[in-house]
């Protein structure tokens, strides 16, 4: 795993579904800087941006986006774009994959372009192997097994089933799919396996003031171990869209596991 400074990367999607970090330095994006002092002054007062300020942010680092991956932004979902100030831990913080909070998203993937806005700290990450080596070596040991069982219980049929006839009756419940299921288990057990993280191997990564990065977050196991201020555009991207869709998670355990796990 590496990143990739974007003047020698041949084809964006290449780099990112292959899970190195795409870099932009000198000419990332750069938010006008109404939107950085904004960023800046909520992190000083412990609070947000105005919603405003994100939606500024959000136009132009998705314009950014699609002139890089034009074959993602045709299908792509947009998110709110977010704010973080990364908080110094006493402790190191443990790798994980970082997810949607109560969402399903059955095969596609997390896509998220990052800028930091910081004028002096950088952001310091702490990285796994990608996806598809990680699954290989850990996804049996994680018990992928059972939720691949799961695909053809009974009772996860029935559930699946009543979930949908909730959501048709204007019932806000969450419709997952075994593949959603698995990769939360996967992304905590990652985070609470000590044997685990005593075998794996780590790679550690440093993105300036200034510096935009954009990288599949399901794809990359990580930890943000210190930084600053950093503005942050998500999408979600159809693994349909891929230059290689059998990189996409989904694709690597349904091999591990011989079944459809989205379905």
């Amino acid at each position: 795993m590496k990143t990739i400074l974007s003047q020698s990367a041949p084809d964006g999607r290449t780099v990112v579904e292959r899970g190195d970090i795409l870099v932009f330095s000198g000419q990332g994006l750069k938010p006008a800087e109404e939107i950085c002092a904004a960023a800046r002054a909520a992190a000083t007062a412990h609070g947000t941006p105005s919603a405003e300020i994100l939606q500024q942010f959000s136009v132009h680092a998705l314009e950014f986006m699609a002139n890089i991956f034009p074959d993602y932004a045709r299908a792509w979902q947009v998110e709110p774009a977010s704010f973080r100030v990364a908080v110094p831990s006493a402790a190191p913080l443990p790798v994980g994959i970082e997810l949607l909070p109560g969402r399903a998203l059955f095969g596609s993937l997390i896509l998220r372009c990052s800028v930091n806005v910081d004028p002096t700290e950088s952001f310091h990450w702490v990285a796994a192997d990608p996806f598809l080596r990680l699954a290989r070596r850990e996804a049996e040991n994680a018990g992928l097994q059972a939720f691949a069982n799961a695909t053809t219980s009974p009772l996860h049929q029935l559930r699946r089933r009543m979930t949908r006839y909730l959501q048709k009756a204007g019932v806000r419940v969450i419709d997952r799919s075994p593949f959603d299921a698995f990769m939360e288990h996967f992304s905590r057990w990652m985070k609470e396996n000590d044997d685990w993280r005593k075998r794996t191997k780590e790679y550690s990564f440093e993105f300036p003031p200034g510096a935009t990065w954009i990288v599949f977050t399901d794809v990359v196991p990580h930890a943000v171990v210190k930084g600053g201020i950093a503005l942050e555009q998500t999408v979600i991207v159809p693994r349909e869209c891929m230059a290689n869709a059998s990189m996409a998670p989904a694709a690597v355990l349904e091999r591990l596991a011989g079944c459809s796990l989205t379905a």
